[in-house]
Parts: C-alpha cells; sequence; structure tokens
C-alpha cells in the first residue's frame, strides 16, 4: 500500500499513521490511535517496573572477638533479613594486632556460613583485602 492511501484510510477511520519499523525497504506502519499506544506502553512498563523485585544488600558490621551473645544477634538480624529476600554482607575490620591473627576472623566468618547453611548460599566467600575480611551471602 502507498503512504497516500494508508494516510487517507487512516484519515477515514480518524486514527493515526504509527511508524513501526522504518529500517528495511519498506516501512511498515499500522493504523491506531497514538495517544492510546502511548498510554498502553506507559502502563505495560509501570506494571513491569511493579513486579520487579528489588534486593537490597544489607550490611553488618563484626569484631573478630564477638561474644557469642552478639554473635547470636546478628545472626538474628541475617536471618532476618534473608527471609524478606535482601542480600547480607558481613564486614570485618581488623585493627591493630589482629591483623597479625586474620585466621580467628576466617574462624567466624566459617561459622557464620555453617549456621546461615540452611537459608542461604554464599555468592562471594570470605576475601581479605588489607584490614578487611568480606563475606556476600543471599537466599536459597
Amino acid at each position: 500500500m502507498t503512504i497516500e492511501d494508508a494516510m487517507r484510510k487512516a484519515r477515514e477511520m480518524d486514527c493515526d499513521l504509527i511508524e513501526i519499523a522504518g529500517g528495511g525497504d519498506v516501512p511498515v506502519c499500522k493504523i491506531a490511535d497514538f495517544g492510546k499506544m502511548k498510554y498502553e506502553a506507559k502502563r505495560k512498563e509501570l506494571e513491569k517496573r511493579k513486579n520487579a523485585r528489588k534486593f537490597d544488600t544489607k550490611e553488618i558490621r563484626i569484631s573478630s572477638h564477638i561474644e557469642k551473645h552478639d554473635y547470636d544477634v546478628r545472626v538474628k538480624h541475617a536471618t532476618e533479613f534473608l527471609t524478606y529476600g535482601h542480600k547480607v554482607s558481613f564486614v570485618m575490620t581488623l585493627y591493630g594486632r589482629e591483623n597479625q591473627h586474620k585466621d580467628i576472623g576466617v574462624a567466624v566468618f566459617e561459622n557464620i556460613k555453617k549456621d546461615l547453611a540452611e537459608i542461604c548460599r554464599v555468592e562471594s566467600d570470605v576475601k581479605i583485602m588489607k584490614n578487611k575480611i568480606f563475606m556476600l551471602i543471599v537466599p536459597k
């Protein structure tokens, strides 16, 4: 169909001639109400954005000489975050002489992995960077 015929037909139907794909030899067009098409596209985008799940990363700071009760509280918080679908990042900062005993900090992280093994998986295993130790876990 020629462009003139398509334009005439669109005017008769009181609609717009909308170009869908114009990159080829023959441009592809359709006859529709442009305002309605824009509205439907916007609604689809809003619906898609609403259904998209947003994951936050929660950070929990611990120390290498953490007491049992404090450790239990941190694990409980991590469990709550994981049940809500958040990622949890554990961070340990080593100060002074603690830097010579990084194995103690790594042992704390291994205990955390063991205690939370049922509800999470480790996305980023224990990493040591200068005076910090990191671990990232995500819900199963």
